[in-house]
């Protein structure tokens, strides 16, 4: 009976700490906080091209990244990678804003993809609904992008991207954060150990509760 309350015990926790894992924020620096690039892109944001980290305006805290126009350039993209579980769902959300409309060319949006151990692109890049001309400036708004990590793939990346930017273009992200949905099978098989484990803890109290009554009826004998 101990043994089975023990492992019950340990099977919820398992459960719980997966829930636990589920909802946490992968990113590191998620509102560019650290005011500071990583190269690489492991461990924090990478300013890849047209891309910095900016004071000038800011959800929460003091910084933000900011994806810019430059003369030279298509294309203002920051971006962090993360260990990828294939199978498993993962949702990019944050905040995007635009402190004056943007040109009828530009997009500023969230975007994920995944890529094997070689680094190669595994799939399409996933993008959320752009901020674009449309979008109401001087207003932060929600942005959110998911996608399921192929069976090959070993990192997820979250990307802050203002595409094809006119003159004067400019967009800021904040507060991100990378989220993961367990893989289906690990659920299953967590609900299927659960399942088993309730199943045996009620055919153990079934026995005990049979050779109690014998024991009290004077069939069972010390």
């Amino acid at each position: 009976m101990r043994i089975i309350s023990l492992l019950m015990g340990a099977a919820l926790g398992m459960a719980a700490a997966l829930n636990a894992y589920a909802g946490s924020n992968l990113l590191s620096d998620p509102g560019f906080e650290s005011g500071t690039p990583v190269a690489g892109a492991i461990g924090g944001w990478a300013t890849v091209v047209d891309a910095a980290f900016s004071q000038t305006y800011h959800h929460s805290g003091a910084w933000s990244m900011e994806n810019y126009y430059e003369p030279s350039g298509f294309h203002g993209v920051s971006v962090q990678a993360v260990a990828a579980t294939p199978g498993a769902g993962y949702t990019l959300t944050g905040l995007g804003f635009t402190p004056a409309a943007l040109s009828s060319s530009s997009s500023g949006t969230l975007i994920l993809f995944f890529t094997d151990a070689g680094g190669g692109l595994l799939g399409q890049y996933l993008s959320s609904a752009p901020l674009d001309s449309a979008s109401p400036a001087g207003t932060w708004i929600q942005l959110s992008v998911s996608g399921t990590a192929p069976a090959n793939a070993a990192s997820v990346y979250a990307e802050t991207s203002l595409w094809n930017p006119g003159p004067g273009d400019t967009t800021y992200f904040d507060d991100l954060s990378l989220t993961v949905v367990p893989e289906p099978s690990v659920l299953a098989g967590l609900s299927a150990g659960l399942g088993l484990l309730y199943f045996s803890r009620n055919k153990i109290n079934g026995a005990l509760k049979t050779s109690l009554s014998r024991f009290e009826a004077g069939q069972i004998w010390r």
